[in-house]
This record gives structure tokens, sequence and C-alpha cells, in this order.
């Protein structure tokens, strides 16, 4: 004898934006015929419904750590400078731009380029376009320090 398969409320979602909450019993679970269902957790299942945007954004980089003693940052770029990302209508509203992954210049004193990702912000934020991104980080010596002169004596007067 054939086992009928009950599809739960949550077959035909309102497809409006919102949350939906679907609350779960035993007979929205298939299983076999010597199988009992005892417990279902969690009790509901809870769907938060949102239109898709995309939008480009601009990429900036993150620098973790300080340069070397003696060293300091004259200019950091990436390339390319923005990406296409696509995700929730309403977390995509937020974004300006998205970070790279932390890039290294603890230590460092000449410039270097590094190939990295970027960092998502959410769930379901994905990049359509510019998934790698290249950072330039120029370091230069820093000035020497401006010399002080001597303190001005006065002649004359005892």
């Amino acid at each position: 004898m054939a086992r009928s398969h009950r599809c739960g409320p949550w077959t035909r979602p309102s497809s409006r934006p919102g949350e939906k909450r679907y609350p779960l019993d035993s007979g929205d679970i298939n299983v076999p015929a010597d199988v009992e269902i005892i417990a279902i957790s969690p009790a509901e299942i809870r769907l938060v419904l949102d239109g898709v945007a995309e939008k480009t954004v601009s990429i900036t980089a993150d620098l973790a750590g300080q340069p070397a003693a003696g060293a300091q940052l004259e200019e950091v770029t990436v390339e390319p400078r923005t990406a296409r990302i696509v995700g929730p209508e309403k977390t995509l509203a937020g974004l300006t731009s998205l970070s790279t992954q932390p890039v290294v210049v603890e230590g460092r004193d000449a410039p270097f380029s590094e190939t990295t990702t970027l960092s998502l912000p959410a769930p379901g934020v994905r990049v359509r376009e510019g998934q790698l991104v290249t950072v330039r980080v120029k370091i230069k010596p820093s000035p020497p320090p401006e010399p002080t002169a001597p303190p001005r004596t006065r002649k004359g007067r005892s």
C-alpha cells in the first residue's frame, strides 16, 4: 500500500515579502512505515521572504597591522574598484561598499600587492562580478624628524 505524502502549508507560500511561520506536526514528515515520530524540534519553520536585488558597490581594502618602524603607508589601491553583487533587497539597500578580507601590513617596509577575496556582509549576498581583488599597498620610509633648533640665549643682561 502506498503511503501518501502530505505536503505542508509551506508548499505555496505567499510571494509577498515578509516573515512567514509554519507549524509542523508528525503528518508533515514523510517517514518509513516502521518509524514513529516522537517529537519535532523546532516545532515550526520560519521563512523570511525578500525581493532579490542587484547592485554595484565600491571595494575598500581592509588593512591589518602597522608598517615596520620607520615606514608609513603612502597609498592603497584596489583592482577592480567596484563589485557587482546580488542578494536580499533590504540587505543591499544599506550597502555602499564591501571590504576585502584583511591584508596584513604588519612589519612591512616596502610596497607589495596581494590578491584576496571580498568579505561578504550577510547571508544570501553573492558577488556576481569582481570576486578576486588585487590590493596594492605603497609603503615608503617615514620622513626624518624635523631638527629642533637650540634655544636662543639673550646677550648683554646679567
